[in-house]
């Protein structure tokens, strides 16, 4: 528990920094957590953040494969 808290609280730091710099800096969501990948997106579209690639996702191959097509979408 107290590791997926620290990932959030990571998470939402991030892309808050994100979204008030804009271009100037990038972020790689790394996560096979359905939940964190949930909050990530979740946050991005609060935040305005484009679909652009600033924001990319990424995880191990064949891990949750539901959650990468969900993405995909």
């Amino acid at each position: 528990e107290a590791t997926s808290q620290s990932y959030s609280r990571c998470l939402e730091l991030m892309l808050t920094h994100v979204a008030r710099h804009g271009p100037m800096c990038h972020l790689m969501v790394a996560s096979h957590n359905e939940e964190s990948v949930r909050q990530a997106t979740k946050r991005m579209w609060e935040l305005g953040i484009p679909l652009d690639g600033t924001v990319c996702f990424g995880q191990l191959l064949g891990m949750c494969d539901h959650v990468s097509l969900a993405l995909g979408m």
